[in-house]
Order: structure tokens, then sequence, then C-alpha cells
């Protein structure tokens, strides 16, 4: 998507050093054109271009004759025609950059020249127009030209005039731009919960009980008692037991962590500016044999 621009300085210096800003800006030099009367003065073509008159060239900005005619007596007064296909997104800082190099107000030098006997090209064989070229807001040097190269728009005003028979009609469409406010769903920030196992050493104390057996001989002085095997091969035995440490793990849940999902709705006041169209009716009628004048058709600005 681009946009064309065009400006009209009184020195080539001028033209050049906004063309340089704009190249800085980065537009492609191919984009940013700079035309004189001067053929050999030319600069910014891309090389190899065909030079296809100056008249031409201003007919690739898509704007109408009467626009034209404005610029290419601006050209044949010594001036310099800058123009700029922008692209969607660089405007606004390539109208500062060429408002920084003192573009000439076009509707105010055209109101000059009609004072030093230029007619602006009102009849059918003058080879000058007057302009009526629409200018950016904040801007009236600079001139938009067009919109999408694939889908251009007219950015002027043509007055036409009635030549209808009687009984027909002309029409002018008054067109008004609505508001449309929509809604997608946008990201807003994530929460992650994540779970991870880590160490630390514990201490416990136990109470180990053991068995000792010890061996006591005592000295004994009796007699063997009557029927009792005093030679007979014995053997005792006693076996010594302890305890012993045993170590286990038991798992278990000490704490749970949810996440939860609530929703919230809140109003927000969406601003914006939408464009629509105003008529303006004018009844010149004197009732010199045009008929009555009828009295609900207003004079002023509707």
């Amino acid at each position: 998507m681009t946009q064309t621009m065009t400006a009209l300085y009184d020195t080539l210096g001028a033209a050049e050093a906004a063309r340089d800003e704009l190249i800085a800006l980065g537009i492609a030099d191919s984009e940013v054109f700079v035309r004189s009367a001067d053929t050999e003065a030319n600069t910014g073509l891309a090389p190899g271009t065909e030079d296809k008159g100056f008249w031409a060239s201003l007919g690739d900005l898509f704007m109408p004759d009467k626009d034209r005619y404005a610029y290419s007596e601006g050209i044949r007064r010594g001036g310099y025609l800058l123009s700029v296909r922008v692209p969607d997104g660089l405007e606004d800082r390539a109208v500062d950059v060429m408002e920084r190099s003192g573009p000439i107000d076009l509707d105010e030098r055209t109101e000059t020249w009609r004072g030093e006997g230029w007619t602006g090209g009102t009849s059918a064989t003058s080879t000058t127009g007057s302009s009526s070229y629409a200018s950016s807001p904040g801007a009236n040097a600079i001139g938009t030209a067009g919109y999408a190269d694939t889908a251009r728009t007219s950015a002027y005003a043509d007055t036409t005039a009635f030549t209808g028979t009687a009984g027909t009609e002309a029409t002018v469409q008054l067109t008004e731009e609505e508001l449309k406010v929509g809604k997608r769903q946008a990201a807003g920030g994530l929460v992650r919960v994540r779970t991870y196992v880590v160490e630390r050493p514990v201490e416990e104390q136990v109470d180990l009980h053991s068995e000792r057996v010890t061996i006591e001989r005592r000295p004994v002085d009796q007699e063997v008692v009557s029927g009792v095997a005093a030679f007979q091969e014995r053997t005792i035995e006693a076996v010594e037991r302890g305890e012993e440490v045993v170590v286990s793990k038991t798992a278990r849940v000490k704490e749970e962590i949810a996440l939860h999902k609530d929703v919230e709705t809140q109003t927000e006041m969406v601003r914006d500016t939408v464009r629509s169209m105003d008529v303006e009716i004018e009844d010149d009628r004197t009732g010199h044999g045009l008929g009555s004048t009828d009295p609900t058709l207003p004079r002023d600005k509707t």
C-alpha cells in the first residue's frame, strides 16, 4: 500500500533536501522524483526511465487535469515539483520532511498568478489551469495524489455543469462513514505452576537394645546328690540378641495448588473519527426567464 504525495518548491536545493530526507526515512530512491521545466535538472529518476514529458508524468499521479495545470504553471515559472510514493505507515513523517524544506502554498500562489493575469485554464484552449488540489490535513502545501496502487481513490472535487434536458436530473451523493467496533481474543499473560524435587537432610534419634552373654565361674563345694549323673556330658547355649535400625520412607500429600479461571467484564470506551459529506446549496437565480425561485432551497451551508 502506497500513497503519492507532491509538493512544489521555489528552489532545486529545497526539493533535493526534501528528497534526501525522504530516502533517509527508508523510501526507495526510485520512488522519489523531482521534476522541473529543465529536463537536465530532473533528478531522482531511475536509470533507464523513459522521459514521457512533464504533462504525461503528472498524469501518473492520478490527479485531475485542472490540478496538473497549476503544477505545470508552477514548473513553467521555475518551480520544482517533488513527488514521492510513500509506503503505508510513513505518511505523517513524510509530510513533516516535506514541510521542513519550505514548499509553496499552491492555493495562495495560484491566487497571486490570477492577480497577474493568469487565466487558470478557464478556456477550452488554455494550456494552464487553476488548482483545487486536496491537501493533507494541516499541510496545505502538500498534496496527496492517491492511495493503494491496486485500488486508487480520487482525492479531488470536480465541478461539472448540468446540461441535461428538461425532465432529467443530476445527482450528488453524500457518503458517510460508520464506526464498527468488534472484539477478538488476545493473550493477556501466562501463569505456570511447576513442581520439582528438592532434597534436605533430616535427623531422628532411636534407642537400640542389645543383649550380652557373660560367663561367670563360681567355686562350689558340695556332695553330689544321689541319683544325679555326676559325669554326664552336657552343653548349654545362650544367644545374644540386639536391635538394629530399619529405615523406610512414606510419601504423604501435604498441600494442593489449583489454578482457576474467572471471567471479568469491563467496558472500554472506543473513540475515533468518522467522515461524512455535507452539502452547500447556492441558488443564484434572479427570475429573469429562469422560472420562480423555490424559497425552501437554502442559500447557506447545511
